[in-house]
Parts: structure tokens; C-alpha cells; sequence
């Protein structure tokens, strides 16, 4: 068998010692060569090997090129320790990781970040991605990022715009920027935002204060801790909705089927303001108290000296008026003899309103309805009914007319009596 050694192999031979004595070439595969390799003949196997070259002295400097690039040699990487104190030993200790060390020089690519980075002084940025957790003990200034979970701040935190999951801040947080701020989400159940103060004080509560140029409109929604001094229109541990500019405050519901709802003394609806205007009173038995003595308003139903009122079956609110403008069927009260009769023999009665003293008198409504003196609707005009059907309050009104009638009966048995009479005395 023929062996070809090759050209380095015989470069290692012609620079070796000389051989005293028979000198011979002895054939053997020489292996593959790789950086820092020395050939070197085994004798005890007859066979070349490719042996570590000896190890630099140690320290290396920092002006020598350590690492060059496997395919482009004119790339190297140095080290630059200058900056270091004097007799001081720096330590790098290497993760058992894959590591892609960041750059701050803004125009290579963007830095991404998936683990919990921690700034004790400031973190100053235009532009970056915080996958996880950003924990800043100092000052946090941007002028925009993206945060996909926890922005965690403590100090004063000045953004720009802010694209975040759950933003953390035990300092204060000031956004600086005109246009429509949007705190946005989607998921099953509520997407709140709460203002809190946990620590209870005469002074302490909590607020939300929107406020334009100085002069201009002030509103304010506001909550008060359990022992807050109380100073109206500020109640203690409880709430308040307040408008200091001299427009005052507008409350608007402007879907056309929207109502304006108003509840008190736990989730019992009291009043409600309905699309069309309507004030409508939504508690059982509740009732309208003005103090003060002051009257209620009720416009387009009074005149210039008064005129009564009266609460329909419906609940609604009318001017009883007497005019011949508002009335139509108009024709005379007939009553027979026999119900005027009645109506005479019936005894008026004095009271007292159920729990209190009011020594009232006049005619019960049961006794009136009772008299079988009814209109051409089936009631008795002389009562109002509820919405029920049973006797409510008396028409004084009714009654007089009614009396009237009782006098002109009167009236006329007295001209008959009379005129009897002057028969009789003139016979004589």
C-alpha cells in the first residue's frame, strides 16, 4: 500500500532535530489540523497527533483582539478596562444560558425583556417592550412604551403614551398630554377605576376632580372617611357631587326613553324623573314634604287670588276650577225630594285623624256614598273615590251646591205654605 503524506507533514519532518543514524520516513495518517494545533509523532503508537498548543501568560491586556469572527477574521472583540479602580478585580460570572447582550445605542434593534428588571435610580426611555414585570424604585419618564403586564412604581412616574396590563405606582402618577385619555379592556365582568384613601381622618377622604382655565368650571366627585368632619355640602362617610363654576350643575339622561332614577335608604327606587318630564313618586305611602312653609309650585294651574286643588284617582295634580271654560255637558242638579230628604236627616260627625288630635267635624264619605244619590257614571257626586273604588274625601264643593238645592226646596215648601195661608186668611 502506497502512502502520500502531505505538505505540512513534511514540513514538521524538515524541521525536526536531525536523526543520527539510519535516518527513515515512516508512513502515517496525519490528522485534521484546527486552530492552535501542534503536530507532534507518537511513538508508542507511530502516529501523528494534533496537540493543544501551550497557554497564553496570564493576564492577557486589554489591547489584544481576543475573539475574531469564524468567517470574517477583521471582526474582533476587545475588552477595555480603563475605567476600572485602581488594584480592583471585576468578576463576570456566565449564566448556563444562551445570552444576547442589549445595546443602548438607539439605532440597533429593540431590547426585549421577559423577566422582573429593577432601576433603583431613573429609567429614561422613548421606545421599549417590558413582557413581565417593570419594578422602578426612583423616577420612571417616557415618552411612550408598551408594558404587556405589571408596571410597578415607586416615585414619580411623568409617561407619554403608555401602552400597559396592571400599572403600580406608590408615588404619583402624572400624565401630561392633551387628547382623550382611554383606559381600555375586554373581559367577563367589570372594568373599573378606583380612587382610594385608606386612611381614615377628619380631613381624609378621597376625590376625582375635573377642572378647566381658573374661573371656569370645577366638578367634583367626592367620598369622605368615617370620621370626617362633616361641612355641607359634605357629609361624613359618605359621598358628594359637587360643581363649583357658576354654570352650576346639569344632571342629563338623553336617550329618549331614558328616566333620571333617584334611591335613598338602601336599593328602594323613590323617585324618578320620566323621559317626558313627569316627577313621579315610586315609594308606597312616601309623601311630599316641603318645610319652611314653603307652598308647592305647580305651573299653568294657578290664578291671582289661588284657587284649589285636587289629587286625581291617578295621582295626578288639577286646578278645580268653577269657570264654564273647562266644562262641557253643562245642565241643571236634580235631586228628588226623597234624596234631599235623605241628605237633610244626615248627621254631621267630629273625629280624629288615626294617631292624631285634630277634633275635625263635617260628613263621613261612607254616609254620603250611602244616600243612593248618583250621577250618570254610577257614583255619588258628593265623594271622590280611590283608585280602588271606595270612598276617599268629600266634594266640599258638591255638598254646597247640594245644600243650595235642600234651600230652594225650602223655599219653595215655604211660598206653598205661604200661599195657603193667605187663602185661609182671606176666607175669613
Amino acid at each position: 500500500m502506497r502512502r502520500i503524506l502531505s505538505f505540512a507533514a513534511i514540513l514538521m519532518v524538515l524541521a525536526s532535530p536531525p536523526i543520527y543514524g539510519q535516518a527513515a520516513i515512516v508512513p502515517s495518517p496525519i490528522p485534521s489540523l484546527t486552530n492552535n494545533c501542534i503536530l507532534k509523532w507518537q511513538t508508542a503508537t507511530s502516529t501523528w497527533i494534533c496537540a493543544a498548543g501551550s497557554a497564553a501568560s496570564q493576564p492577557l491586556t486589554d489591547e489584544l483582539g481576543l475573539i475574531a469572527d469564524n468567517v470574517d477574521s477583521s471582526k474582533i472583540l476587545a475588552f477595555q478596562l480603563s475605567g476600572l479602580t485602581t488594584a480592583t478585580t471585576r468578576t463576570w460570572t456566565i449564566a448556563d444560558a444562551n445570552i444576547t447582550i442589549p445595546s443602548t445605542i438607539a439605532s440597533l434593534a429593540a431590547n426585549t425583556f421577559t423577566g422582573l428588571q429593577t432601576a433603583n435610580g431613573g429609567l429614561a426611555a422613548t421606545t421599549g417592550l417590558f413582557s413581565s414585570t417593570l419594578g422602578v424604585t426612583g423616577a420612571l419618564t417616557g415618552t411612550s412604551g408598551a408594558f404587556s403586564t405589571t408596571l410597578g412604581v415607586t416615585g414619580t412616574s411623568t409617561l407619554g403614551t403608555v401602552n400597559a396590563g396592571a400599572v403600580t405606582t406608590s408615588g404619583l402618577l402624572t400624565v401630561n398630554g392633551f387628547g382623550a385619555h382611554l383606559f381600555s379592556g375586554s373581559a367577563t365582568g367589570w372594568n373599573s377605576l378606583t380612587i382610594r384613601n385608606t386612611t381614615t381622618g377628619t380631613g381624609s377622604g378621597a376625590y376625582i376632580d375635573v377642572v378647566t382655565d381658573t374661573g371656569g368650571g370645577s366638578f367634583t366627585l367626592m367620598a369622605t372617611s368615617t370620621t370626617y368632619t362633616a361641612s355641607p355640602p359634605i357629609p361624613q362617610a359618605g359621598g358628594a357631587l359637587r360643581s363649583a363654576g357658576p354654570g352650576g350643575l346639569s344632571i342629563s339622561s338623553e336617550h329618549a326613553s331614558g328616566a333620571i332614577r333617584f334611591y335613598a335608604g338602601g336599593t328602594t327606587q323613590r323617585w324618578r324623573i320620566e323621559a317626558n318630564g313627569d316627577l313621579q313618586m315610586t315609594t308606597t305611602g312616601a309623601s311630599l314634604r316641603l318645610d319652611s312653609g314653603n307652598p308647592i309650585f305647580v305651573p299653568s294651574i294657578g290664578s291671582d287670588t289661588g284657587t284649589a286643588v285636587i289629587v286625581s284617582a291617578g295621582n295626578g295634580m288639577y286646578k278645580l276650577s268653577s269657570s264654564a271654560r273647562y266644562k262641557e255637558h253643562i245642565a241643571p242638579w236634580v235631586v228628588s225630594p226623597d234624596a234631599l230628604a235623605r241628605f237633610v236627616a244626615l248627621s254631621p260627625q267630629v273625629w280624629d285623624y288615626k294617631g292624631k288630635q285634630t277634633g275635625a267635624a263635617g260628613f263621613i264619605s261612607e254616609d254620603l256614598d250611602a244616600l243612593g244619590l248618583l250621577n250618570a257614571y254610577g257614583r255619588s257626586p258628593l265623594i271622590n273615590y280611590d283608585a280602588d273604588g271606595l270612598p276617599e274625601s268629600n266634594r266640599d264643593y258638591a255638598l254646597i251646591g247640594l245644600q243650595h238645592l235642600v234651600l230652594q226646596d225650602h223655599d219653595r215648601r215655604l211660598a206653598t205654605l205661604d200661599a195657603r195661608l193667605k187663602a185661609l186668611e182671606a176666607i175669613r
